[in-house]
């Protein structure tokens, strides 16, 4: 039976969850004034941001004389890109031939060792496809936000100590932006840089108010931004660049909870790198055959990694000895993947299935750095057809993402088409047993879609989901209740 048939039906068409107050979800008409005032935080229009940062970028540029780069600057910057493809490229293809007096002639060799090292490449590519794709549809393929390439925002964190978050733009600009105490929006701060393209990941390191890592196709950036700064743009000279050969693009980063390393993934590369960051130095963690790592998830008390890898295989690593448990013969590769607050239970979701798997560990008392798994279940939550005053409508299917907030009270799920309109939110507990409760549906705007779910971390009365649309940054406020649901009153008020 699918978990999502215990569930009530969304609002209309045309209502918008506002919020959730003791188990019951809110929705109002999109129009009703009583939808803005019960919204207890602001929306940011996506949109409309990055259009501000197109023009302003765009007026800066207007004001200087185009020129073209040398030789050498085309080179290292094809090399800083693309590595030795790229090299080649440029000098098979590109302007560096017709500008370099003489080297027209080196022009036809380039073209053969070109092909060749495609050729080699799409040897290995036979067993691992995915190495076949550029950088841009790797990151496309891989993230859990499905509109990556498509969408204006393409990655979202919470500051974990401070109301702030950082927002990752479709034209690569990151902003930092604070809460006030009334929840409106404070100072603005932007982070742009020549090497922070293809933006596939954000993180900021815990135990500090002002250093955020970026994962870009070619390196990992370290931004140091000062808190007491009033200036609004940082540029190079507040940044730390991070890289390492063949490690590129950088689609997964995540820093340890409790000491300053910081884990980096690429699916091109068969190793994670763990960076110690201060030292500017990195340890390769080797392993073969599974055609590089997706994505990235420390647990909350440091002790596990998780690594999923491109192919129908993960790991779990224990974070004393760095020894791995590793999983094979899915039915798919993973899709997305959370911890519980404690660090004792992992959900995650497989591409394409339509069940959140449910992994239980333990410590042993003899050897407290051993990884011991006690339980695996499964939930099931099936597409359901639904009738409604505006049609029929599908509820629930393969999972696209999840988040469960640091209280360990709530889970959001998003799903994939035809189901993306909808966020599921269920009541999750962790004193005896792991339990988990449907409460209902959130619902946004007309025809916009959930693409990432994000908690505030340590959220004083409740939790605090955040939810990523297209084109739409906004804020629903979740209360938090310990109690025993009844099925029968757990359901939308699509008051009028």
């Amino acid at each position: 039976m699918s978990l999502i048939e215990a569930f009530c039906n969304p609002p209309s068409y045309g209502f918008v969850t506002v919020c959730e107050k003791n188990a019951q979800l809110l929705a109002f008409d999109v129009l009703d004034s009583r939808a803005k005032e019960l919204a207890l935080f602001p929306e940011l229009n996506a949109a409309v941001e990055l259009m501000r940062a197109s023009w302003s970028k765009e007026s800066a540029r207007a004001a200087f004389v185009e020129h073209s780069d040398s030789a050498r600057k085309q080179l290292l910057k094809a090399w800083f890109e693309h590595g030795l493809t790229g090299i080649l490229d440029e000098i098979a293809y590109g302007q560096f031939a017709e500008q370099t007096p003489g080297m027209r002639f080196i022009s036809h060799p380039a073209r053969f060792a070109l092909w060749f090292v495609r050729w080699i490449n799409s040897m290995h590519g036979f067993l691992f496809p995915h190495l076949a794709l550029s950088n841009g549809d790797l990151i496309s393929e891989f993230s859990t936000n499905p509109m990556w390439k498509d969408g204006f925002v393409r990655c979202f964190a919470w500051h974990p100590h401070v109301p702030e978050f950082a927002i990752a733009m479709k034209d690569d600009f990151v902003h930092i932006r604070s809460l006030e105490s009334n929840g409106s929006l404070a100072v603005e701060r932007t982070l742009k840089h020549k090497l922070q393209k293809g933006v596939a990941d954000i993180a900021w390191k815990p135990l500090s108010s002002s250093i955020l890592a970026v994962a870009c196709q070619s390196c990992v950036l370290i931004w140091k931004i000062d808190p007491l700064s009033m200036a609004t743009h940082l540029w190079s000279s507040a940044v730390q660049t991070l890289t390492h050969p063949g490690h590129c693009p950088v689609i997964s980063i995540a820093w340890c909870p409790d000491e300053g390393l910081l884990v980096s993934a690429s699916p091109t590369d068969t190793s994670i790198l763990v960076w110690n960051v201060a030292m500017d130095d990195c340890v390769p963690l080797k392993r073969f055959g599974s055609g590089g790592s997706a994505f990235l998830k420390w647990s909350p008390d440091g002790s596990k990694l998780f690594s999923a890898c491109p192919s129908s295989v993960f790991r779990i690593w224990e974070c004393v000895n760095w020894t791995c448990q590793k999983w094979t013969k899915l039915l798919a590769r993973c899709q997305s993947a959370c911890w519980s607050p404690d660090g004792k239970i992992l959900l995650f979701t497989l591409h394409d299935e339509e069940v959140i798997y449910s992994l239980t560990f333990q410590s042993d008392s003899s050897n407290p750095t051993a990884l011991t798994k006690t339980q695996i279940s499964a939930i099931k939550v099936s597409a359901v057809n639904r009738d409604t005053e505006t049609g029929l409508i599908s509820l629930g299917g393969p999972v696209q993402d999840m988040a469960w907030d640091s209280n360990g009270e709530r889970l959001a799920v998003s799903f994939m088409d035809p189901s993306a309109q909808f966020v599921a939110i269920f009541q999750t507990s962790l004193e005896t047993i792991f339990e988990i409760i449907p409460i209902g549906f959130i619902r946004g705007r007309p025809d916009e879609t959930a693409t990432i779910l994000s908690f505030r971390p340590k959220f004083v009365g409740g939790s605090l989901l955040t939810i990523v649309s297209l084109a739409v940054l906004y804020f629903e406020i979740v209360v938090s209740r310990a109690l025993h649901l009844n099925f029968e009153n757990v359901c939308y008020e699509n008051s009028v």
